[in-house]
């Protein structure tokens, strides 16, 4: 059975398809917490894109990880320029329009239009979020995108994947790890009255 290249955000339960950051705001979502809705590209819309544009994601990572460091910014630096050429393929364009269109539906303004409507468009690495690494900072994120450019902002999340700090980062991690892959999330841009970050877990000493 083929695998969803688009999900409901409430139903990104698996970190593998979705990445870390989905995952953890769906089971947000399942307990009860006010998370705005939203949608996900998913891991394996990512490696058929990559596939499509002649970049299999594991080979070419693998290849930079035996790779000198004196060239393999040359191979990031490729990679992502493949990446940023990618064309999103209608088997993702089209259930995305039709998600993207409903999310729009729920958002409308008191005056029923959308046409001001932004997006955040969200990193969720397959390695990201975890327990003993949490890639924080270090995946794209866009903030106020509007709904003609999401699909250039997909292609800039999935880009920062390759670049030499998510590399250094996640060599240094605690295990290891299968060669990584990126979902992407979609919700609307909120006017919040007031923003901060909440820590469940210290953040030095981890109790």
């Amino acid at each position: 059975m083929s695998l969803p290249l688009v999900v409901p955000l409430e139903s990104s339960t698996d970190p593998a398809l979705v990445g870390g950051k989905a995952a953890g705001l769906a089971g947000l979502i399942a307990q009860g917490f006010r998370v705005p809705p939203g949608l996900c590209v998913t891991t394996q819309a990512y490696r058929d894109a990559l596939h499509a544009g002649g970049l299999d994601p594991s080979e070419r990572w693998n290849r930079i990880r035996r790779t000198p460091e004196v060239g393999r910014e040359w191979l990031l630096a490729d990679s992502r320029r493949t990446v940023a050429s990618l064309v999103l393929s209608r088997a993702v364009l089209d259930p995305f329009d039709s998600a993207v269109a409903k999310l729009e539906k729920e958002f409308a303004t008191e005056d029923s239009t959308t046409s001001g409507m932004l997006w955040a468009v969200r990193s969720s690495a397959s390695d990201e979020d975890a327990e003993d690494a949490t890639f924080g900072g270090i995946y794209r994120t866009v903030l106020g995108v509007p709904r003609g450019s999401i699909a250039a902002a997909i292609l800039d999340c999935w880009a920062s994947q390759w670049t030499a700090l998510a590399f250094t980062y996640r060599e240094r991690a605690a295990k290891p790890r299968p060669a990584p892959a990126m979902a992407v999330i979609l919700q609307p841009l909120l006017a919040p009255r007031a923003a901060g970050v909440a820590y469940s877990r210290h953040p030095i000493s981890g109790r």
